[in-house]
Formats: C-alpha cells, sequence, structure tokens
C-alpha cells in the first residue's frame, strides 16, 4: 500500500506524493525544497515547511488558512510549499494520510480556491 502525502504549492495545487519508509526525509525536503520542519496541526496531522521559507520562498496562503483553521487563532505565516503527512501517535513516525485526511484537505483547498478574488 502507498503511504500518500499531499504537497501544497503557494498556487493551490495539490500533487500525491509516495512517501517511501526508507525515503520519508528526502522525500519532504526535496517536495519543500530543503530542510523542513514539522507544524503538528492534530493528531494525525502534520505540516512540514521549508526551514528558511520565509527568507526564500512566497507567502503560502492556503497553507496559513488552513493551519490557522485547524489550530484556531494563530498569527504566523507560512511560506513556500508545504507537505501535509500522518503519524503514528505511538512512535511518532511519519506516516501517509489516510483517506479521510486527503478528502478534508482537498475540500479545503477546493473551497478557498472556489473563494479566491479572479484578476
Amino acid at each position: 500500500m502507498t503511504a500518500t502525502a499531499l504537497r501544497l504549492d503557494v498556487d493551490g495545487r495539490l500533487t500525491e506524493l509516495d512517501l517511501a519508509s526508507d525515503r520519508t526525509l528526502p522525500v519532504l525536503q526535496d517536495a519543500v525544497g530543503g530542510r523542513v520542519d514539522c507544524v503538528g496541526l492534530r493528531a494525525g496531522l502534520d505540516m512540514w515547511i521549508h526551514d528558511e521559507g520565509m527568507f526564500d520562498h512566497p507567502w503560502n496562503a492556503y497553507a496559513t488558512n488552513i493551519a490557522r483553521q485547524v489550530l484556531g487563532h494563530m498569527t504566523q505565516k507560512f511560506f513556500g510549499p508545504v507537505v501535509f503527512t500522518g503519524f503514528d501517535p505511538d512512535d511518532g513516525a511519519t506516516t501517509g494520510l489516510d483517506t479521510s485526511e486527503v478528502k478534508y484537505l482537498q475540500a479545503m483547498v477546493a473551497e478557498m480556491t472556489a473563494q479566491a478574488p479572479t484578476s
């Protein structure tokens, strides 16, 4: 079974990633473009960000809004592409997202995209 992660670009595009257990860190680093930090959003849902993204990447309004909706009031902004994964609460290992989390994230991004002003 494939362990699926979702990359969310600054333009709202979602891409599925395959998290091979022996290559999780390189996949995450490639997806965000460098060293990663983890933002724990809730049980079973992590968001991986570029460690220095605020210096090198544009603001990711989609990722910022998702974090705000899940965590509640917060003022931090997130920059560049991010990757959403699951995690195993027993050992803390990064895992793929379950189907319900994939659908949840897809629905959130679709709603934000539908509400975004067009130029």
